[in-house]
């Protein structure tokens, strides 16, 4: 294996494909050391259902992490964004994430200050990490929220093959907390060492797209991508490890 270990930050449990024990074979497969995984119902049937049985699911194996579906209203019977975010983090979440998909009424403005600023304000202050699928949020919205939540960690996964996308750096540069997740979807030649050249090797993390894709494509597209040594153990596990061991669990 070219790199010390390797951490997964985009797996899923899905209809017809919710079995840790799948997930954690392709791992061993693969040398991959942790995943943190979503439970991609969440978007079609009672989110917090679906967190319950990831967190059940994730007890299985020390391998498999949970990131757990946010909402801005919370969770009943309080409905209470501050306090749902304090239950998760004591249940060991290691990432949130929400969309604006939410079936069937969809949650309106996942990311605006005026509706989920209560939500945002204690995932910035929790430094737990937010992710959000690139075709949930326009760079406006991002923008917005960003400079709003200025110490908010957003992960940005399933980009798409941009190529050199200028508003997407650009948001980069004015954002700190901005990550981007590289996937089998981000397939630009030379594309991460560019990256790094421009930004650093602290503003990325790896995930396997599993399973939705093939995990082994996104891994050949890091292991191979001509990154060098330091930067590639940065991608494939030390950033997530910072992200994971910055958390903070007393708010």
């Amino acid at each position: 294996m070219l790199v010390e270990r390797i951490i997964d930050l985009d797996a899923a449990l899905t209809r017809g494909c919710d079995s840790i024990a799948a997930l954690c074979q392709r791992m061993t497969q693969l040398g991959i050391s942790l995943a943190v995984c979503r439970h991609g119902e969440c978007l079609h049937m009672s989110p917090y259902f679906h967190n319950d049985l990831l967190l059940e699911a994730c007890k299985e194996s020390q391998a498999v992490l949970p990131c757990l579906f946010v909402t801005p209203d919370g969770r009943e019977p309080d409905f209470s964004p501050e306090r749902y975010i304090r239950q998760i983090l004591a249940q060991g979440a290691r990432a949130a994430w929400t969309s604006p998909h939410l079936a069937p009424y969809g949650v309106e403005n996942p990311l605006s200050a005026w509706h989920s600023g209560k939500m945002l304000e204690c995932l910035e202050s929790s430094r737990l990490p937010l992710l959000l699928d690139y075709e949930d949020a326009d760079t406006d919205t991002l923008h917005a929220m960003l400079e709003r939540f200025p110490r908010l960690r957003l992960i940005l996964f399933n980009i798409p093959r941009l190529g050199r996308q200028s508003t997407l750096e650009h948001l980069l540069e004015l954002h700190p907390g901005l990550y981007l997740c590289w996937s089998y979807s981000f397939s630009i030649h030379g594309g991460y060492a560019a990256l790094c050249r421009r930004f650093g090797n602290h503003r990325w993390v790896w995930g396997s797209g599993w399973p939705q894709a093939e995990p082994g494509a996104s891994l050949t597209g890091l292991l191979y991508s001509g990154l060098s040594p330091e930067d590639l153990e940065a991608v494939a596990h030390g950033n997530a490890e910072r992200l994971m061991a910055e958390i903070n669990r007393q708010i």
